[in-house]
């Protein structure tokens, strides 16, 4: 019994070109915008930063072609069950759009969660902040990075053993995609 021959010849090729070039990483399957997440990470230290003291995070790159607005990125966290730590940031997307050419200084606020309202789907329908609220520029943030997320180094007194029930779903909500991995 003969083979079948393919009815297109370029199905031939399938086989050797996952075998091969999936696993050397000739070929991604990522799109243009996990790339452009992946390149804010390699590109923009505070994003390394960010990624690497809350690797659950959550990155938003809007407006890159400056049209609609300033070019800017937004990572957010929740931290404890209970607090959301949120970076933006103007930045300059690069001609192809496909990575950056600079960024201006990261603005952070830090806001203490104490009630989530869920729907019968489980989506926010209320978040409650308490009366926790900071804002902050670089250098706080260096001494975030340096203290390894610690914040009382921001002179919080952090709760740590009561979080805020259906707290992880609301920060998610909006803010972005997590980091895809390399």
């Amino acid at each position: 019994m003969r083979p079948a021959i393919p009815k297109n010849p370029l199905a031939s090729l399938a086989l050797p070109f996952v075998l091969i070039c999936l696993p050397l990483g000739i070929y991604s399957c990522r799109s243009p915008y996990q790339s452009l997440l992946l390149a804010g990470k390699k590109q923009l230290p505070c994003v390394a930063e960010f990624v690497s003291l809350y690797p659950d995070s959550r990155h938003l790159a809007s407006y890159m072609t400056g049209v609609a607005g300033p070019p800017t990125w937004t990572s957010t966290a929740g931290i404890d069950g209970r607090y959301i730590l949120r970076m933006e940031m103007r930045v300059t997307p690069n001609r192809s759009l496909s990575g950056f050419s600079g960024s201006g200084n990261p603005q952070f606020t830090l806001q203490e969660i104490t009630q989530v309202v869920v729907d019968s789907a489980h989506r926010s329908t209320a978040v409650y902040p308490g009366a926790m609220s900071l804002a902050f520029g670089l250098d706080e943030w260096k001494k975030l990075v340096a203290a390894k997320g610690d914040l009382s180094v921001l002179g919080i007194t952090e709760i740590k053993d009561q979080p805020v029930p259906n707290f992880d779903g609301s920060w998610q909500e909006g803010a972005g995609e997590k980091m895809p991995k390399e």
